[in-house]
Parts: C-alpha cells; structure tokens; sequence
C-alpha cells in the first residue's frame, strides 16, 4: 500500500511539493467493541489509560524480570504524553487521498473482534 501511495504521488501529484498521506484506517472502531474478543483469551478488565500508566509509574527502577513481564516499561515515557494528551489519540486526520491514491487503503474495513483474535493467536499472546 505504501509503496503504490509513492509511486503513485509521483505521477499524480509531481508538482505538489509536499503530498501528505495519513496511513490509518479509514474505517474507525472502538475499543469497547474489541475487548470482549481480547477477553475471551484473558481474565482482563480494561482501565482508562491514566490509570494503567500510573500503575506502570509505581514501578520505581524496574529489574530486568519487571521489564520482561511488563514490557510497557520500555515506552512508559510515550505513553506517559499519551495519557497527557489524550485528545490526540482522537484527533480527526484526512485520508482522502490515501484513500484516493490506494484502492486498498479504500476498500479496508474496520479492525473486527475476529481480527483481534486472530492476531493474538498469530503472535501468540
């Protein structure tokens, strides 16, 4: 997908000197209606993020074996702006012409609980 959005801006857009491409999905969803597919794998309730990322905090100087059973400790930093910031997981970002440049980027669907489960099962997780 991201190699025919280039190529394609080449010959499309070759005179526009800055051709802007937001690679998410088009088709949103919401956590709530992927959770359930995550727990029928694992006895988890979910937390708003502030919480989780607080919980991480309390961690003070975590060992190796912390890192390796959390390892959200690598990125506790990221998701630290993340919680701060939450409005911009949320913010409102134009993929027409993502969509235009890439019939794939066009036809996706939204992520589906049978996705979720698939991909936990493929990386086994």
């Amino acid at each position: 997908m991201v190699n025919k959005l280039v190529l394609g801006r080449r010959a499309s857009l070759a005179d526009t000197r800055n051709a802007v491409f937001h690679l998410v999905n088009p088709c949103r969803t919401t956590w709530a209606s992927l959770v359930p597919a995550m727990q029928e794998r694992y006895a988890v309730q979910p937390v708003p993020l502030v919480d989780w990322v607080a919980n991480l905090e309390t961690i003070q100087d975590p060992s190796n074996r912390d890192v390796q059973n959390k390892p959200a400790l690598k990125l506790l930093a990221f998701f630290h702006v993340l919680a701060d910031n939450a409005d911009v997981l949320s913010a409102d970002v134009s993929v027409e012409r993502s969509k235009k440049g890439s019939r794939t980027m066009a036809s996706l669907r939204s992520v589906s609980p049978a996705q979720v489960v698939n991909w936990l099962n493929q990386w086994n997780f």
